[in-house]
């Protein structure tokens, strides 16, 4: 700051300037959500759940039921794609009986993320949720891996 001498009998006009010295700090967007995620729920429970029983030929009960063990989600919001996966075992044997999986595009939209995959027909697009680190998409929830 300098000091500028007024001649007697003039009023000085005191102007607020902004200096570089001191910028004002920017505002932190979003933290990104790029990197990897572990299942840690489905449908409200938390994993592994089981769905029921597996079906069994008309009318036969089996005692072997789907159990959700796990997953993954990897999302890269820098370029704008995911990939995700969870799996589906047998509770008799823990025998893979499906891995569903998709991957695509995605774009954060506020506190929402928009997922897009490619199909014959065309773009199918669904949404996904932001929670407290946790990524929702669908009834899968995803929590943040974090590094070290």
């Amino acid at each position: 700051m300098s000091i500028v001498r007024v001649a007697p009998g003039v009023v000085p006009l005191l102007l607020a300037v902004a200096s570089c010295d001191s910028p004002t700090p920017p505002v932190d967007p979003a933290p990104s959500l790029t990197g990897s995620y572990v299942l840690v729920g489905y449908n409200g429970h938390q994993v592994p759940v089981d769905l029921g029983p597996i079906p069994g030929k008309i009318g036969e009960v089996t005692e072997c039921h789907i159990i959700v063990t796990g997953g993954e989600l990897t999302l890269n919001e820098e370029v704008g794609t995911f990939q995700y996966h969870y799996e589906l075992r047998s509770s008799c044997n823990q025998g893979l009986l499906s891995n569903p999986s998709m991957a695509g595009t995605v774009v954060r939209e506020g506190a929402g993320l928009v997922f897009t995959i490619q199909q014959v027909d065309g773009p199918l697009q669904f949404p996904g949720t932001v929670v407290d680190g946790c990524i929702v998409i669908h009834q899968l929830e995803y929590q943040r891996v974090l590094d070290g």
